[in-house]
């Protein structure tokens, strides 16, 4: 009888907060003695080996947890709550940019749907399906987001009291991937900010985030630079994720003030910028603070299989997208769209001693696809 662990979905969830003490279990897995019984115990005890192997290189890993979800998957089926689990293992041990994309995200739904038929709506182990769900996504899909969005709720108001900061984070994870897809939520963002100042304290960085956030979702302008304002004033305790939240906040708070022709306010900002500039010493590299997903090409609406366009840019010293090319593109359709968002992106640039200094030859994938009815 081979022992299937129940450590690696929690593995998501402990991502969020490295303190986070979860339950963990193990599920007994029951063998005929058939080949594809075999393949998958062969292939699942070498995954299980060199993940205990600290020393596995992460490529080596990923290539393992496939080979244990596909072989997994031929002796399960599609519909077993362990080839779901299988799938998850895998999902985990992509990159944020290779999660996102047409396959991973058919992976992923199909796991939420395996554990909703399996498990409990409000069961833990919901959440890590469910965010893989939304991270893997490529473009927003109204109903899908919404439906995820209520089986997180139902998971999230179960949980008990004592774990309200692992809740906080995983909350401010999925706005953010709402984000991502251009799902406009101001209320949201604010009641985060709310929360993360009454529960973790105006200078913790999920504070800052949060209110950097709920600052570009407002709809009052008036309210938007007041939010920013008093995050620039806020102390940020020598923690760099803060200081550069509140140095995008400067730069966000000059460009106003210099549409405004408010140029006492203009050389406040600056000052402060140049005083975390120094601040934040030593490398930091570009983070994106805000992704434009590329629109569909009304030449390509017949494009059945979608499309692929691999990019290569520069990210200036004010964190804007700069000397776009196409590596490659499946029509020049799908890379003009391409190029059109990318172009909108926006990034806390890179710094080297304290200094904002530009990225070069950064690359992305943009995934096309049609989410089709019926």
């Amino acid at each position: 009888m081979l022992q299937f662990p129940g450590k690696l979905r929690t593995l998501l969830i402990a991502s969020a907060i490295s303190s986070a003490c979860l339950s963990q279990s193990t599920v007994a897995l029951p063998f005929s003695q058939n080949q594809d019984a075999q393949a998958f115990e062969h292939a699942y005890g070498l995954f299980q080996e060199a993940q205990a192997n600290a020393d596995t290189p992460q490529s080596e890993l990923k290539k393992l947890a496939l080979q244990a979800f596909e072989s997994g998957r031929a002796y399960f089926g599609d519909e077993h709550f362990n080839t779901a689990t299988l799938a998850i293992n895998y999902l985990l041990l992509l990159s944020p940019d290779e999660r996102k994309g047409s396959a991973p995200h058919a992976v992923a739904v199909r796991a939420v749907e395996v554990y909703q038929n399996e498990l409990p709506a409000s069961d833990m182990q919901q959440l890590e399906p469910l965010l893989l769900a939304l991270e893997t996504m490529p473009e927003a899909n109204a109903t899908q987001i919404a439906s995820y969005e209520s089986a997180l709720e139902e998971v999230f108001s179960a949980w008990p009291d004592e774990k309200a900061p692992i809740k906080l984070s995983l909350r401010v994870r999925v706005a953010e991937e709402l984000l991502r897809l251009e799902q406009s939520r101001p209320t949201l963002w604010e009641r985060l900010y709310q929360e993360s100042s009454k529960l973790l304290g105006e200078s913790h960085p999920l504070t800052f985030k949060t209110g950097f956030f709920s600052s570009l979702q407002s709809a009052s302008p008036v309210d938007a630079v007041a939010r920013l304002e008093q995050l620039t004033q806020a102390d940020a305790k020598n923690q760099p994720e803060a200081k550069r939240l509140q140095l995008a906040a400067n730069y966000r708070l000059a460009t106003v003030y210099g549409a405004q022709k408010k140029r006492d306010k203009v050389k406040e900002t600056l000052t402060r910028v140049e005083q975390l500039q120094t601040e934040l010493s030593g490398e930091s590299p570009s983070q994106l603070l805000t992704r434009v997903s590329p629109s569909y090409p009304r030449e390509n609406l017949n494009t059945t299989e979608g499309g692929k366009v691999l990019l290569m840019f520069d990210v200036d010293a004010e964190g804007r997208t700069q000397n776009i090319s196409i590596i490659s593109a499946t029509d020049r359709h799908f890379a003009k769209a391409a190029r059109d968002a990318l172009a909108q992106w926006v990034y806390i640039p890179a710094y080297q001693e304290g200094k904002p200094v530009v990225s070069k030859e950064q690359q992305v994938q943009l995934d096309f696809s049609l989410q089709r009815s019926g």
